[in-house]
């Protein structure tokens, strides 16, 4: 995923497990929205589990 906050999106689509098919993301959620992040950490213990990656604004490799 490219961006953390497009779990907003993809919780719409799959309110039951929108994590089961991410493998990887940035770790922006929890930056720009910290209570979000909190509030699907409890709905959804998981997404503490998922690794992330940087991008070209932390000058590391972006998967894009």
């Amino acid at each position: 995923m490219g961006e953390g906050r497009q779990i907003y999106l993809l919780a719409a689509f799959d309110t039951e497990a929108p994590f089961k098919r991410v493998v990887g993301w940035r770790d922006d959620l929890p930056k720009a929205d910290f209570d979000g992040y909190k509030a699907y950490e409890k709905q959804y213990p998981s997404i503490t589990s998922l690794p992330t990656f940087g991008g070209a604004t932390d000058g590391t490799f972006n998967v894009e």
